[in-house]
């Protein structure tokens, strides 16, 4: 389990991971990639 807040409104976030994947959640979650990956999957970034 992973318990944060959301950095723009303060409210507490808690995602679940079971068998190595998220579970379903409403919650966005935005993991940032460094320009030099960028072209490493441009369709992803």
């Amino acid at each position: 389990m992973v318990e944060t807040s959301c950095p723009d409104c303060s409210q507490p976030l808690s995602l679940r991971v079971t068998g190595g994947k998220l579970v379903e959640s409403d919650s966005v979650v935005h993991f940032s990639v460094p320009a030099r990956r960028w072209w490493d999957d441009i369709v992803f970034t």
